[in-house]
């Protein structure tokens, strides 16, 4: 699917709001579909379109995996909700504002404002956040790229506990970013980790969610975890607060396309997973699903909000269109992973 026939089926169901650049980048944005960032493109209306858009979940009207670049998912909120917006182009980020009440586990009700901007980035930006490394790569003829950021503060505006119980907290939340793509039968995602002793930092990845996925379908290095995202096998990867680097990445060698991620790795006193890949697939040979994709999950901890607090979630998405020298040096740089030797046998 291009970019241009995403955008206008997107348009035919709800309103979108698009940032562009003069170099062919662009970013769609739906504030009626809790304000997700559907997908965007590096090379103008024509290119590809790099945001999962799952055409039968939307036509359904059933939005849980009906995809999105970058979406922001509240526990005990409803998935679905509409921003208002504050900010649309010709400014170069769309601000958005949400109302919600949650129900947190130990029962505790209380009220949040979600406020919420997408940045289309400038290259001294991309710079600024992906590091030096990626400055020469910038400036290549032959390369393409589009990068944005989601600011997500949430406020806790009122807390409406029950005066029966003692705690002094104002209840407990934390976020969770879904980052759905388009499968490539030669897409790996790359899941980097901390190196350390499994004594110390416990296991490198966390594998069991589906039981023993197939040999060569997930590749664990000294540095990082490499999951074959084409769409063919469920599977999934997650990696340890203990072990979380704050950037992940995928390849699709095909299309020449690598995408980076990174956030802010919010601290806290709970524990848990920070990030997860999953590859979505068939649950048997003979049932093929509805779309072939797979996704990156951000976790912040859990956290205490007490009434007037805020947390802010930020996290960085970039596409980058190149050569295979390009995306070896970045594969290396960025990622550290050996592009030739580890990603070959992988594909083969």
């Amino acid at each position: 699917m291009s970019y241009r026939t995403a955008v206008n089926y997107l348009a035919s169901k709800t309103k979108v709001i698009e940032l562009c650049n003069q170099f062919g980048g662009r970013v769609a944005v739906c504030p009626e579909w809790n304000g997700r960032i559907m997908t965007s493109s590096c090379g103008g209306l024509d290119s590809g379109s790099f945001g999962l858009i799952n055409v039968q979940e939307i036509d359904a009207k059933e939005y849980s995996n009906s995809g999105g670049e970058d979406n922001l998912v509240i526990p005990s909120c409803p998935e679905e909700g509409s921003y208002s917006t504050d900010s649309v182009p010709p400014d170069p980020e769309v601000r958005m504002r949400r109302s919600i009440q949650i129900t947190n586990s130990s029962d505790e009700k209380f009220s949040m404002n979600i406020i919420r901007t997408v940045i289309l980035l400038e290259t001294e930006d991309i710079i600024a956040v992906f590091g030096s490394s990626i400055e020469m790569v910038l400036q290549e003829a032959d390369v393409s790229y589009v990068g944005f950021t989601t600011n997500n503060v949430l406020v806790n505006t009122e807390n409406r506990r029950d005066e029966n119980r003692h705690s002094k907290s104002g209840g407990t939340v934390s976020v969770c970013i879904k980052s759905m793509f388009n499968s490539g039968q030669d897409t790996i995602a790359v899941l980097p980790f901390r190196e350390g002793s499994k004594e110390e930092l416990g296991p490198s990845i966390i594998t069991d969610y589906f039981g023993l996925a197939p040999h060569g379908r997930i590749r664990t290095l000294g540095n990082a975890a490499l999951l074959r995202a084409d769409g063919n096998f469920r599977c999934q990867a997650g990696v340890s607060r203990k072990r979380a680097l704050p950037f992940t990445g995928s390849i699709d060698f095909r299309e020449g396309i690598l995408t980076l991620q990174t956030f802010n790795m919010m601290t806290g006193p709970y524990s848990g997973e920070v990030i997860t890949v999953y590859n979505h697939g068939p649950t048997l040979p003979e049932k093929q699903p509805a779309a072939f994709f797979y996704e990156f999950d951000f976790f912040s901890p859990v956290k205490e909000l007490a009434s007037g607090k805020s947390i802010t979630h930020q996290q960085h998405t970039l596409h980058i269109n190149a050569n295979n020298k390009v995306l070896a040096f970045l594969a290396e740089q960025i990622l550290g992973v050996n592009y030739s030797g580890t990603f070959t046998t992988m594909l083969t």
